[in-house]
């Protein structure tokens, strides 16, 4: 077996060579049918969420477990919902079921005011005829 001479600290190192499967080509055919396929209910399942921020901060992980909500699901509206301004990092962590820490998220004062012209003017028990109403609303946030 033929060993390679040891390259200095700054020594020019050669290219790696990648399988071409590793390269990222965009999206998979599944991953965008996946997404079109959510796009009916994403808006609710945002409100749903940016409701349970409203509720208390907490990590994606909480979120889930409070709605039982799939993690693949909750954390795409949470992130819709960052990108939208309307829920942000707290910079704090808290410990997840797993033991692992995660991110607290909370809604942004811009975010309030979205809750608001959505209609949600409360911070306690919300009938499920005035959430559907808001997630309905939401969609078109």
């Amino acid at each position: 077996m033929s060993r390679r001479p040891q390259l200095g600290l700054f020594d020019p190192r050669p290219e790696p060579s990648l399988p071409a499967a590793t390269v990222f080509d965009g999206p998979s055919k599944t991953s965008r049918d996946a997404a079109r396929s959510k796009r009916p209910t994403a808006g609710s399942d945002e409100a749903r969420v940016m409701f349970a921020l409203l509720d208390r901060p907490d990590t994606d992980d909480g979120v889930e477990e409070r709605l039982s909500m799939r993690h693949q699901n909750c954390s795409a509206r949470r992130r819709s919902l960052v990108l939208k301004g309307i829920v942000a990092s707290t910079g704090r962590t808290r410990k997840t079921r797993s033991g692992r820490k995660a991110q607290v998220w909370e809604v942004t004062p811009e975010g309030r005011e979205v809750a608001k012209k959505v209609g949600y003017t409360n911070t306690g028990e919300v009938s499920e005829r005035e959430k559907k109403r808001i997630r309905d609303r939401m969609g078109k946030v």
